[in-house]
């Protein structure tokens, strides 16, 4: 049984309306007849040409700019900043695969003008490229963290994660032998491999010294049958652990499952970050025997490791179902979790 709290999350995006005034390539007065702008030696007009397209496309004349700055770029093609303002004319222009061209081009050309990045990330947005928007918005926060935009940048940021996670769940389908597209109905998260082995801890205070055992073996089985891709190491306390396993009465735990178990998790951006599972050991007149332990931990361990969903296949350890006869993980379980960390791990609703 999987706990999770939900947010709602907007679906509908504002990009980020930020327009700044060229920075470094204003008004310069020297006596030599070139001028060093932006690593580039031009002439005192072409500093002058640069400055008239600064005033009109801070006073909005988009249109009137255009064949000034295509003029600079013929005479000086490495220019930065005269790309970055291609890149805010084509964007006005509706031209978004324009803009993102020249966009990149800005940003090859001075990869240090924070700047830059914001009209490459709104370009990027525009034309289907979220995870690279959302690359060069960040560049920017790295490159201006205490810019006076820093925290809608941010915020914008979130929303397009949240959109990236949307669509990766509209568009996972199912690999032949695996169930993924259910595994992930929630979304993708699971142990980053660097965190491998994962560091678990069972209370020993709440289970027999057989039970104990059958819950070491569940955990192997995981291990061995993907082929050691996901790891576990035994710790003796709870806070040096990553995954927690309890067993307790369901009569005093007062909820309701036919699972027989509960797994609660938090994640972030990068996966999965602490579980903690609870085995039901008894509940309703009857205990339950070490074959049903082993099939319930088997199922939450599942869980813990990053199945958010369940199979639809009654051969399926994942399978949601009372029956507990099921003790080995099918071929398509360990399909289904070598598929799963196959894919990077997106932010999830907490």
């Amino acid at each position: 049984m999987l706990n999770r709290k939900r947010a709602s999350r907007p679906r509908a995006m504002v990009l980020i309306a930020i327009l700044f005034a060229l920075g470094n390539s204003g008004s310069l007065v020297s006596a030599q007849s070139l001028y060093n702008v932006e690593g580039q030696e031009v002439t005192r007009e072409y500093v002058e040409s640069m400055n008239s397209v600064s005033d009109l496309l801070n006073s909005g004349r988009y249109r009137e700019a255009l064949p000034v700055v295509q003029g600079l770029i013929d005479k000086c093609p490495r220019m930065p900043s005269m790309h970055w303002s291609l890149a805010k004319i084509y964007y006005n222009q509706g031209l978004y695969q324009k803009a993102y061209i020249e966009a990149k081009m800005a940003t090859s050309l001075g990869p240090g003008q924070a700047n830059f990045y914001i009209t490459l990330g709104n370009a990027s947005l525009k034309t289907g490229r979220k995870k690279e928007s959302i690359e060069a918005l960040k560049t920017f926060l790295n490159l201006a963290p205490n810019s006076a935009n820093a925290v809608s940048v941010r915020e914008f940021i979130k929303n397009i994660e949240s959109e990236v996670v949307e669509d990766s769940r509209e568009k996972i389908k199912s690999p032949s032998g695996t169930y993924l597209a259910e595994a992930t109905v929630n979304g993708v998260t699971h142990w980053a491999l660097s965190d491998m082995p994962i560091k678990v801890y069972v209370d020993k205070a709440s289970a027999t010294p057989g039970r104990l055992e059958v819950i070491r073996q569940a955990f192997a089985s995981w291990q061995s049958r993907t082929g050691d891709l996901v790891r576990f190491k035994f710790v003796e306390t709870a806070v040096d652990s990553q995954i927690e396993l309890r067993f307790s009465d369901l009569r005093e735990a007062r909820v309701e499952t036919i699972e027989g178990g509960h797994t609660r998790f938090r994640d972030g951006v990068n996966g999965r970050l602490k579980a903690w599972i609870t085995i039901y050991k008894s509940g309703e007149g009857m205990v339950l025997s070490d074959s049903e332990i082993r099939s319930i931990a088997l199922h939450e361990i599942g869980h813990a490791l990053g199945i958010n969903g369940h199979s639809t296949d009654g051969g399926d350890i994942m399978f949601l179902s009372l029956d507990r006869s099921r003790t080995r993980l099918s071929q398509r379980d360990v399909n289904t979790m070598k598929a799963l960390y196959a894919l990077k791990p997106g932010l999830l609703r907490k």
